[in-house]
């Protein structure tokens, strides 16, 4: 039998959550530095106090922010994923055109993240787990299913293979796009080389 939760604790989860939702939206206008925990604060209808209680201040929001965001992209990633294809190449440009589109869904926040864990080392510490874990799941398991086919030879690594493609992707679709401004019709096409030329490499 389920445990009942108290009104206490559910008015407590439902304070975090409204102050973690207000938290991305104010990050992702304002950006961090120009972000107050009174901006916040308003944003969620929550007292301001509570965010020193629940997190330690605005840094600490963020950081929680950023361990939930990891957390729901890893499981979105797990049950979701991009369109199977029937071919290594078309694999490979299928979910580049899925995280791209991604990426520009979350773009302001992501540019938050990135700037912070640059000079914050518990916002770095968070990226550094998305990034550790290797790659997109679920491109694993496309790409396991490749090899048991005869289709990626059995001597490539393809932990690190799903870690090159994923991080290409992401160099290419959100930094070089979104953050240096580079043209979408010169990404699209660099990133179509390069599952072109990568698909045949690993065959």
């Amino acid at each position: 039998m389920a445990e009942a939760i108290g009104p206490k604790k559910r008015d407590r989860e439902g304070s975090i959550q409204r102050l973690l939702d207000a938290g991305v939206n104010v990050f992702s206008t304002y950006g961090y530095d120009a972000s107050t925990t009174r901006l916040i604060a308003q944003e969620s209808g929550i007292n301001e106090s509570l965010i020193s209680r629940y997190f330690d201040g605005k840094a600490g929001l963020l950081v929680e922010i950023i361990r939930g965001y990891v957390e729901k992209e890893a499981e979105h990633g797990i049950c979701v994923g991009h369109a199977p294809a029937d071919t290594l190449e078309g694999e490979i440009l299928s979910f580049f055109q899925y995280k791209f589109d991604h990426y520009q869904k979350t773009k302001s926040f992501l540019k938050v993240m990135l700037s912070r864990a640059i000079i914050d080392p518990d916002v770095a510490l968070e990226m550094q787990k998305r990034f550790n874990k290797g790659g997109s799941p679920w491109l694993l398991e496309r790409l396991q299913v490749f090899r048991s086919q005869g289709k990626i030879r059995a001597n490539v690594n393809l932990d690190r293979t799903c870690f090159t493609i994923t991080h290409t992707c992401f160099s290419m679709g959100f930094l070089g796009h979104t953050v240096m401004g580079l043209d979408k019709e010169f990404i699209t096409a660099a990133l179509a080389d390069f599952a072109r030329d990568f698909s045949t490499g690993i065959s």
